[in-house]
């Protein structure tokens, strides 16, 4: 799952998934913390090289 929330994080690890966050976006103006993510990722573009 690609994500800019807390709240997305939280869905992607219920679901079981992996999570790349964008260092951009809504995420009630909060920081996501790189360590609570698979990846924190700057572009879109970025998720190619993540995934096989």
């Amino acid at each position: 799952l690609i994500g800019d929330s807390k709240t997305d994080i939280a869905a992607a690890r219920n679901a079981g998934c992996y999570v790349f966050a964008v260092t951009y976006g809504y995420n009630q103006g909060c920081k996501i913390a790189s360590d609570s993510v698979d990846a924190l990722i700057n572009h879109l573009s970025e998720v190619l090289g993540l995934i096989h």
